[in-house]
């Protein structure tokens, strides 16, 4: 004679969060950055990345993303995944859709931050091309 079989516990699977513009701004804001760094050629760029546990979740950024023509990749990391966005066009696309959804101050400040450094950078780097062409045309 055995006794009652064991109960197995299942945990309940975890409903998919659904992504709304709302939303991707709260979830950008808390594990989200913007930055402008220089390329090896001189250029200045921004990037957007968001750092994740769950692949999955970024999975569904990716996607909802895709729908306002924004693209970017999901990569892992040793810790991580990150969804990045490099491509120029869809990084500028990205902050126009959240700048101004965004409440917090700190994180506004770091868009903000960004976009001031590349239009700065890319004025400086004008004015430096325009003065080799200058000292170019003397020669």
């Amino acid at each position: 004679m055995t006794g009652p079989e064991p109960v197995v516990s299942i945990p309940p699977l975890r409903p998919k969060a659904v992504v709304t513009l709302e939303w991707l701004v709260g979830f950008y804001e808390g594990e989200g950055c913007t930055f402008c760094y220089t390329t090896y050629r001189g250029r200045p760029r921004l990037r957007v990345a968001i750092s994740q546990a769950d692949e999955d979740v970024l999975l569904r950024i990716k996607d909802f993303l895709l729908t306002y023509g924004i693209t970017g990749t999901v990569v892992s990391s040793t810790n991580a995944y990150n969804y990045v966005i490099n491509h120029q066009e869809s990084v500028l696309a990205f902050i126009e859709l959240i700048r101004h959804k965004m409440v917090c101050e700190k994180k506004a400040a770091q868009v903000d931050s960004a976009m001031f450094r590349l239009v700065m950078e890319r004025r400086i780097r004008a004015k430096a091309m325009l003065a080799l062409a200058k000292e170019k045309r003397h020669e």
